[in-house]
């Protein structure tokens, strides 16, 4: 179970998928986990992608203390970016994590599309 600590109190889990192509990473809706995307992640993966997943604050296997704001939550993207050694993703959102999406976008130079 891969985790990123970010602080003693916030460990945000994260799953990768595919060993070559470009990335896309990928943000699920509040409170949803990062398993809801098993079945598009291998399709992505078997098509030539590598695929980040991650739960989000207050989701899945994420460890956080309530309180927390969407730019902490788009803050971990880059985070996790940062981490994987990733240099430009596809990012796509989906309900809230459209939201978290369009946050992180506004302020990355490293998203090479966003789809919401």
């Amino acid at each position: 179970m891969p985790l990123l600590e970010r602080s003693p109190e916030i460990k945000v889990h994260y799953e990768t998928s595919g060993k070559d192509g470009p990335w896309i990473t990928l943000v699920n809706g509040y409170a949803r986990p990062s398993t809801d995307f098993k079945a598009i992640s291998r399709f992505l993966s078997e098509r030539g992608h590598q695929v980040l997943t991650f739960d989000s604050r207050g989701a899945g296997k994420t460890d956080c203390p309530p309180g927390f704001t969407l730019a902490e939550i788009a803050e971990d993207i880059t985070a996790l970016w940062d981490h994987l050694k990733i240099e430009r993703s596809h990012l796509l959102g989906i309900s809230f994590g459209g939201t978290i999406a369009i946050t992180h976008a506004a302020n990355s130079s490293r998203v090479s599309s966003l789809i919401v």
